[in-house]
């Protein structure tokens, strides 16, 4: 990171990546990734789906957005045989 104090206003600082930091961001997304294919790999293709399909209505919950999804979402339970 560099931080930079503002020539207009001396109270603020700007903070940026820098070229580093950008590359480490870049190396933790990508190890992120791998680790989240690797945890979902053992869920088929509708496994899958649900748990999408259930982590939005948690996230809509969570942030106070509505469900785009229609309340589809909110049976997967009932779907199932």
């Amino acid at each position: 990171m560099r931080r930079e104090r503002s020539p207009a206003d001396g109270r603020l600082s700007y903070v940026t990546l820098t070229a580093a930091g950008h590359a480490l961001v870049e190396r933790s997304v990508d190890e992120l990734l791998r680790h989240e294919e690797a945890l979902l790999s053992g869920l088929a293709a509708a496994q899958r789906e649900d748990l999408t399909a259930l982590l939005r209505v948690l996230l809509g919950s969570l942030s106070g957005l509505e469900n785009t999804q229609g309340d589809k979402t909110n049976s997967l339970s009932e779907q199932r045989p």
